[in-house]
């Protein structure tokens, strides 16, 4: 005897018939005729269909349907393995590995909880300077960390911590204004800089491999860090109008001086990290100057890291 399915599963199964029933429209509807629409074109639109149905509808995980892509691009679209995989041949890898590296270190000493929590402070102790402090921080710790998962961890774990001491409870328009905050600020600062994300990066090489044209950090930095930070206030300003808070002032400074003061005097750890990011940023602002590109930089501060002392 067969079990009736459950209302979860029932909708898990409906998802996964339509993220394969569109694809499958989207091909055979197509008009190939195998000069301006060939076979290879018609399954390449529709397998990327099938990758953003998978994504839209969180049938798998985002992770797995990225990793598969490529791989469905050469065994069926006839695309060669060294065309599909090119864009990673660039210094894609090199700064994301360089980027975690940089995160671990200002999550494991507490530099990234340091710099969030003294930004937050120094806005006056207001809910609104709290989420400013926020973005202020966020913005220094971005050109540092190009993985945003790891930018992410830092500051969600202190939007979190600070929840929680103030009681906000969860779902309430305290708690969605200071982690929604963290999220975009995490999100936008990004744009800011050549380093900020690996997708950015990636789509500058891609740009280097058609046009010929590099771009140091110092350039990119110049042209996108007024209209990154714009977009990122803009952000934050939408959700300081949309979600105003009437916290208490004298309890959310007094619970941020708490906070602060159980962080203890700056350690030894701490400061060496400090000085790391320091020279990093000196050395990924000067890259035109010595020639060494981002990710060589972050990955010789990894090595830096590892050494004695």
């Amino acid at each position: 005897m067969t079990l009736p399915m459950s209302p979860k599963n029932t909708t898990l199964a409906l998802k996964w018939f339509v993220s394969f029933l569109i694809p499958a429209l989207v091909y055979w509807l197509l008009p190939i005729d195998g000069k301006t629409l060939t076979h290879e074109m018609a399954l390449f639109l529709a397998i990327t269909t099938w990758a953003v149905c998978m994504w839209a509808m969180d049938t798998m995980n985002e992770i797995a349907v990225g990793l598969a892509l490529p791989v469905l691009y050469i065994v069926f679209c006839g695309v060669k393995q060294q065309v599909v995989y090119m864009p990673w041949t660039s210094e894609v890898p090199i700064i994301v590995i360089g980027g975690f590296a940089l995160g671990k270190i200002l999550s494991g000493t507490g530099l990234g909880k340091r710099i969030g929590l003294t930004c937050v402070r120094c806005m006056g102790g207001s809910f609104i300077g709290t989420l400013i402090g926020v973005t202020v921080a966020v913005s220094i710790v971005a050109p540092l960390v190009p993985a945003v998962t790891g930018k992410a961890a830092i500051f969600c774990a202190i939007g979190i911590s600070l929840c929680d001491a103030l009681d906000f409870k969860p779902k309430s328009r305290e708690a969605t204004a200071v982690i929604l905050t963290c999220c975009l600020a995490v999100a936008s600062t990004k744009l800011c800089y050549l380093t900020g994300g690996a997708d950015l990066v990636l789509g500058m090489g891609l740009l280097h491999k058609v046009s010929g044209l590099s771009t140091s950090w110092m350039e990119y930095a110049m042209h996108n860090f007024l209209p990154g930070m714009i977009y990122t206030f803009m952000s934050v300003g939408l959700v300081i109008l949309l979600l105003p808070s009437k916290v208490d002032r004298q309890t959310l400074r007094a619970t941020l001086q708490v906070k602060y003061q159980e962080l203890g005097p700056v350690t030894t750890e701490q400061k060496r990290a400090a000085v790391l990011m320091l020279v990093t940023l000196l050395l990924l602002s000067t890259d035109k100057l010595h020639g060494i590109a981002a990710g060589l930089v972050m990955i010789l501060i990894t090595f830096v890291a590892f050494l004695p002392g």
